[in-house]
């Protein structure tokens, strides 16, 4: 099992799932952070804004290079959350052009592939039971929502193969 894939398919699911009932909540940050990109990014940003309200981000546009984030969902920290909107960025501008379910489907696969557990990272044995568990709950435990494997099956002809 690739774990990091794995975590996606399984974050991804959730995401999908909290983002269609609308079970996102939001925790105003005590000190907004400051953020710059370039306008362009911006302004995606600024069309992306209602659909990422509606997951628990609230974003204030200062100018046309820097917004603060004024409030996250509690699965995001403030010191990630550059790096997941960045990452929300370049999928939004991949999936534009590409067959989508939505806004919330590019949400959901971004953010779940921003937040997995990396690769490298060791897991207690209890976690990696976790992960086996939730993973195989998915309704489609077999890739992740960008079409990667999550796992592969080592049987007696593949293993022949590969120490032969």
């Amino acid at each position: 099992i690739n774990q990091n894939a794995a975590h996606q398919r399984i974050l991804y699911e959730e995401y999908l799932a909290k983002i269609t009932l609308g079970n996102w909540d939001s925790q105003q940050l005590l000190f907004p952070v400051k953020l710059s990109f370039s306008q362009l990014d911006v302004q995606a940003l600024k069309n992306l804004d209602g659909d990422l309200k509606d997951v628990g981000i609230q974003l204030e546009f200062k100018d046309s290079q820097e917004i603060e984030v004024l409030g996250l969902p509690a699965y995001l920290s403030e010191k990630d959350i550059h790096s997941v909107l960045e990452q929300l960025l370049k999928d939004y501008k991949e999936d534009i052009n590409e067959v989508t379910f939505g806004t919330f489907d590019i949400i959901s696969k971004s953010f779940a592939k921003s937040t997995a557990i990396k690769s490298g990272v060791v897991l207690k044995e209890e976690d990696q039971l976790n992960l086996v568990e939730k993973l195989f709950a998915c309704k489609a435990p077999d890739f992740t929502a960008y079409g990667k494997k999550t796992y592969i099956t080592l049987d007696e002809p593949l293993m022949e193969k590969l120490f032969n």
